[in-house]
């Protein structure tokens, strides 16, 4: 396996690189660990411009406390990745070398680095991208989200990219897996943006332009999709070098998308209203129903990545939950979506002697495997402001 990192090292002197981090399994402790340094300068075939390179002090590091640039910007609850206190060299926090914070990307086919020159803000960072492959050329941040925080959570991700130059081209971008040179393990979210100098393209040459899409916490194979990938391909055939793009990219933000709440923030919580029949031979005799309308958020379009979703409804009293009345999961995502989200639920057959008592709804929805709960509502058939007579019906003994 293959866990290199890219750095340039300046002629003429010597510098200290701090390399990936990497984790050994059980079967490299085994057999080893082979560490290589490669040089872009060096030539199996012109030996005579060979560029000679020195290595001394080799040392193996065991990093106690080690943590990546990334995994501070953001949580369960989002966060934003501004790039101003970044930077591209492993750093030593203080004077205990073991304690390590790392600026953990992939740059595959391209340069990077840290720059003032242009920020979404004006007064501060970002990351600047020079490809130098117009097929494939690809940078991916890693460790962004965590599996234990984020999986099955869904969140709304806003990048600023500023392309820089008159070529056309587009950029794909969505969410991978961080496995260093890895063609595999990308999120379903990859989209992909034309640039170009009229309104008609996602993104405008020499500006900032704003791109979004929704990021889900799911496992590909064993993989947790932990990372945002950025991929340059050029329009057309080109194949020339000259004709890459590079691009700034500044304040990547994201915001936790709620289950229960809509697109403008507010929490919907579940209504219900009742009625009663009579019996059609016994006007005396009552039977009640009530109607339950919960929610659940369509919020980028997210209903078509649950898993499943509905309504649980017990008796308040049934403490055990072993009497429940129903569990309704809804069967179609395309119905739930022209309904806005609402599912609405029939409970009839309530005898007249349980018009008090309280039932529970609470809504949910399954997304990768992992339930998400909402608010649990409580109603009987009395608290109606209402109640509506519903006509006759045969109401069984």
């Amino acid at each position: 396996m293959y866990n290199y990192k890219t750095q340039s090292i300046p002629y003429g002197e010597w510098v200290t690189v701090l390399s990936a981090v990497y984790t050994p399994t059980a079967s490299d402790i085994e057999k080893g660990i082979t560490a290589r340094v490669n040089s872009e300068k060096w030539s199996f075939t012109d030996t005579a411009n060979r560029t000679t390179l020195y290595v001394d002090n080799f040392e193996i590091l065991n990093l106690e406390n080690y943590t990546t640039y990334f995994e501070d910007k953001v949580n369960e609850n989002g966060g934003t990745i501004d790039f101003n206190d970044a930077s591209l060299d492993n750093e030593s926090l203080g004077a205990d070398v073991s304690i390590v914070k790392e600026f953990d990307y992939e740059c595959q086919s391209g340069t990077i680095e840290i720059t003032d020159e242009k920020d979404a803000n004006g007064n501060g960072k970002s990351l600047y991208y020079s490809p130098s492959n117009v097929n494939n050329s690809r940078l991916t941040l890693f460790n962004i989200f965590d599996k234990e925080e984020n999986l099955g959570k869904s969140y709304k991700v806003s990048i600023k990219i500023y392309p820089v130059g008159e070529t056309t081209g587009h950029i794909n971008i969505g969410s991978k897996h961080g496995i260093a040179g890895s063609n595999s393990y990308f999120g379903s979210d990859i989209n992909s943006y034309t640039i170009g100098t009229d309104d008609s393209s996602k993104l405008i040459l020499n500006q900032w332009n704003t791109v979004e899409f929704v990021y889900t916490g799911s496992m590909s194979g064993s993989n947790f999709i932990d990372g945002i990938v950025f991929t340059y391909r050029a329009q057309g055939s080109l194949s020339a070098s000259s004709n890459v793009i590079p691009y700034y990219i500044d304040d990547i933000v994201i915001t936790p998308i709620d289950y229960f709440t809509n697109t403008d923030g507010e929490k919907v919580g579940t209504t219900a209203d009742a009625g009663y029949y009579t019996d059609t031979s016994d006007e005396s005799k009552k039977e009640g129903a009530i109607l339950i309308n919960s929610y659940v958020s369509n919020e980028g379009n997210v209903i078509e990545r649950y898993d499943s979703f509905g309504v649980w409804v017990y008796r308040q009293d049934d403490t055990t939950k072993e009497e429940t009345i129903t569990v309704s999961r809804a069967d179609g995502k395309e119905p739930l979506k022209q309904a806005n989200g609402y599912i609405n639920l029939l409970i009839e057959g309530i005898g007249e002697e349980f018009f008090d008592t309280k039932i529970v709804a609470v809504p949910f929805v399954v997304m990768r495997g992992k339930t998400f709960w909402g608010d649990e509502f409580t109603y009987c058939v009395n608290d109606a402001a209402e109640l509506k007579y519903l006509g006759t019906k045969d109401i069984a003994e």
